[in-house]
């Protein structure tokens, strides 16, 4: 492990969150709460899709690179072929879905090309990931969150609206998604190749990322849901109070996230080709188990202190939602270790099984206990991170044969 490598990831990814968490903040005063929630709710939706786009893909793309080397050129052309399909696609569907929901097809277009810049972002991180050049991962983590930031700072100079906003964010995702390509140029020396040509091999390379994107798309569908069904269930109101305390939550998620996501991983797949993997993740995912504890007292003691200081004084409920999720921490962090650990073809298919079980039971709770209220959302989601560590435990267990399964009876 070399400590200077992750201090530069955990700085660059915390740098990226804190852009993404402060443009949040400055929507929640600028806008009208109905706005702030369909904002919240339409961020979501942007964020479960978004891997289908591209997360799969790349996902996909490290797992190759870093099993085979020296295929590594060869797979980023397939994998950039694969993302202007899927990108594409997302683009248009998401379009259409923002615009049945708010009523402006303008808005939805510009919410909805954040799917271009990210699958540059995504794909560069992942190459780069693979040559373990974390100084350029740490470049590439933070383009995309402040480029949005700093748009949406200069039009509310102007104005405060739903529309100024949407405006910003298509010209933070121009500008974003060109920087990426120069960078990317700079650093990436590719043999000449036709971007529109050997579709036979990049579909076949999309329908073999499928099962990564699922994987990409439940993760976060599994944050995400909740705040979705709050405003189908209970109102934009409600939907940003939940987003709120969410957003909160998530800023918690970065530290393993970055350490097991973006350091480990590319290692974890490599010690795997070689068979090396053993029992390096349970360790891992012990030491994180710790850390979520930690952390998670942190947060339900400052939860007043951190909501009242960081947003408008209507949103008091989300202290108390803040104090119920921030009991997933110990769960989440265990799971992010071992989840990294199993993404391959061999268990792919069983994480996705583990995934929608614990999304399952989350949906499922909330529709028959919805008479509880928006609170009961935060205990569902606890319920479902406790589901999925157990779930992927099992998982890492049968696979390495670590540890033997006995019947009750014995």
């Amino acid at each position: 492990m070399q400590p200077g490598k992750i201090l530069k990831i955990l700085m660059s990814g915390f740098g990226a969150a804190g852009t993404t968490f402060l443009l949040q903040v400055v929507l929640s005063h600028s806008l009208s709460i109905e706005s702030f929630g369909f904002y919240a709710a339409s961020n979501s939706l942007l964020s479960i899709i978004g891997p289908l786009a591209s997360v799969g893909i790349s996902g996909l793309f490290l797992r190759r690179a870093c099993v085979t080397p020296e295929e590594t050129d060869s797979y980023l052309i397939t994998a950039l072929r694969s993302l202007v399909i899927t990108t594409i696609l997302s683009f248009a569907i998401t379009s259409v879905l923002l615009s049945r929901s708010n009523g402006n097809s303008v808005v939805a277009t510009c919410l909805a090309s954040f799917y271009f810049p990210t699958a540059g972002q995504y794909l560069l991180i992942a190459y780069f990931q693979a040559k373990e050049r974390f100084n350029l991962v740490s470049i590439f983590q933070s383009v995309l969150p402040v480029g949005r930031l700093l748009a949406v700072l200069v039009f509310l100079i102007f104005t405060s609206t739903m529309q100024s906003v949407a405006f910003a964010l298509l010209m933070a995702h121009v500008l974003t998604l060109g920087i990426i390509f120069i960078i990317g140029k700079k650093y990436i020396v590719l043999p000449s190749f036709n971007l529109f040509s050997g579709f036979g091999n990049t579909f076949k390379f999309i329908r073999e990322s499928v099962y990564y994107s699922l994987n990409g798309t439940l993760n976060v569908a599994q944050i995400q849901i909740s705040t979705i069904v709050s405003i189908l269930l209970f109102g934009s109101a409600s939907s940003a109070m939940y987003s709120s305390a969410n957003t909160l939550l998530a800023a918690c998620y970065i530290l393993p996230n970055l350490i097991f996501g973006t350091y480990f991983l590319p290692k974890y797949h490599k010690l795997d080709a070689q068979g090396a993997l053993d029992k390096l993740p349970i360790k891992h995912g012990a030491i994180a188990f710790v850390m979520g504890i930690v952390l998670a007292a942190i947060v339900i003691g400052g939860a007043d202190i951190l909501v009242s200081y960081i947003y408008p004084d209507s949103f008091t409920e989300s202290t108390y939602l803040l104090q119920v999720l921030s009991v997933s921490l110990p769960f989440r962090f265990f799971s992010t270790a071992l989840g990294a650990s199993i993404l391959s073809e061999i268990n792919i298919r069983k994480k996705l099984i583990a995934s929608v079980t614990a999304i399952t039971f989350q949906i499922g709770a909330v529709f028959i206990f919805s008479s509880y209220g928006i609170r009961f959302l935060a205990v569902s989601y606890v319920a479902s991170e406790f589901v999925i560590a157990i779930l992927y435990y099992a998982i890492f267990s049968s696979q390495y044969n670590k540890i033997k399964l006995r019947p009750l009876s014995e």
